[in-house]
């Protein structure tokens, strides 16, 4: 879904039980992740970079089981989620 004009995706991502990676790099309108994206158990990798909009992430996401890697480079977002198990750029 990177680059594409999507503005929020919607509550049943948390449903994509299978879903490792979602890719939404260079979503320059995406204004938020709803907070069922934490239910996805295998989600490995967030990539949020050049969402330059986005300036808040679900606190749910900081206890997601599987993630390993989020994204953050490029956002409005000042502090990522608390408790997080996984790595995160920042710049």
């Amino acid at each position: 879904m990177s680059g594409t004009g999507i503005r929020e995706l919607p509550s049943s991502i948390g449903m994509l039980e299978g879903l490792t990676l979602l890719n939404l790099r260079d979503c320059k309108e995406l204004l938020s992740i709803p907070t069922s994206l934490s239910g996805v158990k295998s989600l490995k990798v967030l990539n949020l970079s050049g969402c330059s909009k986005l300036e808040k992430l679900p606190e749910e996401l900081g206890h997601a089981e599987s993630l390993e890697r989020l994204d953050m480079s490029g956002t409005a977002i000042r502090e990522p989620p608390s408790f997080q198990p996984f790595s995160f750029e920042k710049s």
